[in-house]
C-alpha cells in the first residue's frame, strides 16, 4: 500500500515527489556544456572486444573513467527537465516488480546495495517494500541526496562477505565486466545474491562502457561467478536474472 500511495504522489503532484523533485530545480548551462565536452571526448575513445565477445571503450585510466561516467547525472540535470514523472512512475513500477520476488530469499533485516543508483529510485522502493538496510551508490548522487552516497561500484567501500544483496541495471556502465563481477563476489556473502537487469539490446551511447548484442552474452560471464540461477525473466527491454552462491575465491563449492 505504501509503495503505491508514494507511486501516485510522484506522478500527480506538480513537480513529484522526495529527492527527484528538488533535482528539477535551477538547471545549471555550465554544467551541461562541460558534460558534453566529456562525453564527446569518451566518444573518440577505441573500442575492442574482449575474450567474451563483448566491446568496451579503452580508457587511458580508471580516473578518465570516473569522469565519463560522472558527468552523466549533470548531463541529464543541465538540460533543465530532470526525470520526466512519467518516467519515474515507470521505474518505480519495474523496480517494484523486481523486488516483490525478494520476500522469498532474503529476509527484511537484510542489508541490500544498488550500484550506479542515481537519484535512488529503486532504494527508495526497496525500503518501501521494509528493506530498512537498503543503500545505494554512485559516482555522482547529486547534492545532499538522502537514499545514494558516492561510491565506485568497481572498488566498493565494503569489507568481504557483508551483503546479502547487490542490484544493478547499469552493467553497461561498468569499464570491465569480469573485474565488476569479481567485486561484487567479494562483498557478498556465501549465502547472498545479485539480482541484475540486462539490456536485451545494448548500443552503447554517449555514457555506456560496454556493448553486446544478446543479454546471454553478459550472462555467460556471470555464471563464471555465481552457482545458480534463482530466478529468471525475459521482459521486451530486459533480462533480468537473481543469481544466487557468488563463487569465492579458493572456494571448492561446499556449503
Amino acid at each position: 500500500m505504501k509503495f503505491w500511495f508514494i507511486t501516485l504522489l510522484h506522478l500527480l503532484l506538480p513537480k513529484g515527489y522526495g529527492f527527484q523533485s528538488r533535482l528539477r530545480d535551477d538547471p545549471d548551462p555550465e554544467k551541461l556544456k562541460q558534460a558534453k565536452s566529456i562525453y564527446l571526448d569518451a566518444g573518440k575513445l577505441d573500442w575492442h572486444t574482449d575474450k567474451h565477445g563483448i566491446k568496451k571503450r579503452k580508457y587511458d585510466s580508471h580516473e578518465d573513467y570516473r569522469i565519463h561516467q560522472q558527468a552523466k547525472l549533470d548531463s541529464i540535470l543541465a538540460k533543465g527537465h530532470g526525470w520526466k514523472k512519467r518516467d519515474i512512475f515507470e521505474y518505480r513500477v519495474r523496480f517494484w516488480s523486481r523486488f516483490r520476488h525478494l520476500r522469498s530469499f532474503l529476509k527484511r533485516d537484510a542489508t541490500l546495495l544498488c550500484l550506479g543508483a542515481r537519484q535512488g529510485t529503486e532504494v527508495e522502493v526497496l525500503l518501501e517494500l521494509g528493506y530498512r538496510n537498503a543503500s545505494g551508490i554512485d559516482f555522482n548522487p547529486g547534492p545532499d541526496n538522502p537514499l545514494v552516497s558516492q561510491g565506485d561500484f568497481m572498488d566498493l567501500d565494503f569489507p568481504d562477505n557483508h551483503l546479502d544483496l547487490v542490484y544493478s541495471n547499469c552493467l553497461d556502465h561498468a569499464s570491465d565486466l569480469d573485474m565488476f563481477f569479481e567485486e561484487q563476489v567479494r562483498v557478498l556473502k556465501k549465502s547472498g545474491y545479485f539480482l541484475m537487469d540486462i539490456s536485451t539490446c545494448e548500443e552503447a551511447g554517449y555514457f555506456e562502457s560496454q556493448e553486446w548484442g544478446r543479454p546471454e552474452d553478459v550472462l555467460m560471464v556471470a555464471l563464471q561467478y555465481f552457482r545458480n540461477i534463482a530466478l529468471l525473466k525475459r521482459e521486451k527491454r530486459w533480462l533480468w536474472v537473481l543469481m544466487g552462491q557468488p563463487i569465492k575465491n579458493n572456494d571448492d563449492g561446499s556449503a
